[in-house]
């Protein structure tokens, strides 16, 4: 399947994340809250991984290898949620944190350029400009606390995991690679629960939940969707790609109230479009309608058998 397809579905799945863990994280220890659904992420991924048969993967791993592994869950499976979901608890604005994480396509690209060496032509840096305008369009309140700085710094090191995501693809399957950034960022996690005395909400069993189950849901069905994209992407690609999950956060909120998103949400939507065409470019557009159009004509076909 075509990879952005599935950074697509990813992107759908973020946006709608964002909106739900907003309000799921209130009123509950919001490193808890992330500790045991990442933690119930981790097993559904490793379900997935022993229902495809590819549990051997891990046995192949050098300890070179392990090595990244543990640095992906250490930058991006542990302390970035500790951060973020803090974050989120505490941020004024939640409109302003929500930007902020929208815009880690922007460092994404940034990294990928410096290091990955990612040509970043006058193309793209017009679409990364319409997309970055397009989530400045939905700002109402402008505001900078101390939840919006954590929601900035666990974007930047989630910006930094995609970097060494996209190294460890080369040659670790994308499923192993999720499943030891969410269970060996979860015993991390844990670990800082124990040591700050806060770990009663999950010994206990007061964080189980309808909220933190289906944000484990959401949350394995993005990574493993993400790092399959990613595993065949440009990091600076698929980081754009992503932000498509605005027009899912812009859309989500209002049609939960009962209302039509207005004015400048229809104008941002139109941005986000904009400058993810601008990204992708003719060429890649053609190949996605191309593709999109063989999976349909594949369907009637499926649905004979």
């Amino acid at each position: 399947m075509n990879p952005r397809f599935w950074i697509l579905a990813c992107a759908l799945i973020s946006g709608f994340s964002v909106v739900y863990n907003a309000s799921a994280v209130k009123g509950t220890d919001p490193i808890a809250f992330a500790t045991f659904k990442n933690a119930i992420a981790a097993v559904a991924v490793l379900a997935v991984i022993l229902a495809l048969g590819s549990w051997k993967s891990f046995a192949k791993l050098t300890k070179q290898q392990w090595i990244k592994l543990l640095a992906i869950a250490f930058v991006g499976g542990s302390i970035p949620f500790a951060l973020f979901f803090t974050g989120l608890s505490l941020a004024s604005s939640g409109g302003m944190a929500s930007f902020t994480y929208r815009i880690l396509f922007f460092f994404a690209a940034g990294f990928a350029a410096v290091f990955l060496k990612e040509k970043i032509n006058a193309r793209f840096a017009a679409g990364v400009a319409l997309l970055l305008a397009a989530n400045a369009l939905l700002l109402s309140n402008i505001s900078f606390g101390l939840g919006e700085a954590l929601v900035l710094l666990a974007t930047l090191m989630w910006a930094a995991e995609g970097l060494l995501s996209k190294q460890a693809l080369s040659a670790i399957a994308p499923d192993v690679v999720a499943s030891v950034r969410l269970g060996a960022g979860s015993i991390l996690l844990f670990g800082a629960l124990l040591l700050t005395g806060r770990a009663d909400g999950i010994i206990s069993g007061a964080i189980f939940g309808a909220p933190a189950l289906l944000s484990a849901a959401l949350l394995t069905l993005y990574v493993l969707t993400w790092y399959r994209g990613l595993a065949r992407l440009p990091l600076s690609e698929a980081t754009a790609l992503l932000s498509l999950g605005g027009l899912v956060s812009v859309a989500a909120p209002a049609l939960m109230a009962g209302s039509m998103p207005g004015l400048f949400e229809g104008a941002s939507a139109i941005l986000l479009l904009a400058g993810t065409m601008l990204v992708l470019g003719p060429s890649r557009l053609r190949q996605m309608a191309d593709d999109s159009a063989r999976i349909l004509r594949s369907v009637p076909a499926v649905w004979k058998a």
